[in-house]
């Protein structure tokens, strides 16, 4: 029997980055199946990266091609375990996403994932969890490949 289930999350229009010293949840992360938290304990995103660049952050980029996001569910001493792992490919037209990484670097932050209906789902990370990388693409049309792995004591959260 395993104790690790893999989910494919589909339908990504867009992710949001929080950084956790920006946010005030009414919830502690250490809490189990946070159902949802109202939207209007959402800041304002750090970053945003997706299908449309327009957004309410001060940084964003349109992503070109997919956004990949992946939930791996592990068992562990402390129960469940929700690792999201994130990958998304943007033009290399600035040197944004290099500066988010370094402004990230050693910071932990949330998410917001945006789907194609509309809806918006919370990534609650766990502290000390939450990695982001930019990487450039070499090749006839550079490119930045961007990736980011955060684990949570929950699913995706409903934001009302």
């Amino acid at each position: 029997m395993s104790n690790c289930q893999e989910n494919i999350i589909k339908d990504v229009v867009g992710i949001d980055i929080l950084t956790a010293s920006a946010c005030n949840f009414p919830v502690p992360f250490n809490v189990r199946d946070i159902k949802s938290i109202p939207l209007s304990a959402i800041p304002k995103p750090k970053y945003h990266f997706g299908f449309n660049a327009d957004s309410v952050s001060d940084y964003s980029d349109e992503v070109d091609g997919d956004i990949s996001v992946k939930s791996t569910n592990k068992t562990s001493a402390l129960g469940n375990i929700f690792t999201y792992d994130i990958s998304a490919v943007v033009d290399a037209v600035s040197d944004l996403p290099y500066c988010v990484e370094k402004e990230l670097y050693h910071l932990d932050f949330h998410l917001i994932i945006h789907f194609a209906d509309g809806t918006a789902k919370l990534c609650y990370g766990l502290p000390s969890t939450s990695i982001y990388s930019a990487n450039e693409n070499y090749g006839s049309n550079s490119s930045i490949s961007i990736k980011i792995a955060i684990q949570s004591l929950n699913k995706l959260i409903s934001l009302l």
